[in-house]
């Protein structure tokens, strides 16, 4: 009979840190759910607020263009002659070579 209670007592002890596990291992899930939830929400939250500000700075975008357009217009033969330029007469251009055949040292160097 003693043999048996103590077996009992044996089996009754793995089950109460089994359920005691189980309970740990619950309240960890539980808490690292709540933590995700959390995390996506405020990734959202911060995603939407990155699109308004991507949409702010396309529309200021948008501005600079429509600016850049108009007043690349306005630069002409005319406005430059009131500006002081005057066209060259004698053009001269630069031909550099070409580097085929050629490489390059650890130094960058032709």
């Amino acid at each position: 009979m003693k043999r048996t209670r103590s077996i009992s007592h044996k089996i009754h002890g793995i089950e109460r840190r089994l359920c005691l596990g189980f309970m740990i291992f619950s309240v960890a899930l539980l808490g690292l759910y709540i933590y995700f939830v959390g995390k996506s929400i405020v990734n959202v939250v911060v995603r939407e607020e990155v699109e308004f500000k991507i949409a702010d700075i396309n529309s200021k975008l948008s501005e600079l263009e429509l600016s850049y357009i108009m007043k690349k217009d306005s630069v002409n033969m005319i406005f430059a002659g009131e500006r002081g330029f005057t066209s060259i007469a004698q053009k001269s251009f630069i031909n550099r070579g070409t580097l085929v055949g050629r490489s390059l040292t650890l130094r960058n160097e032709i």
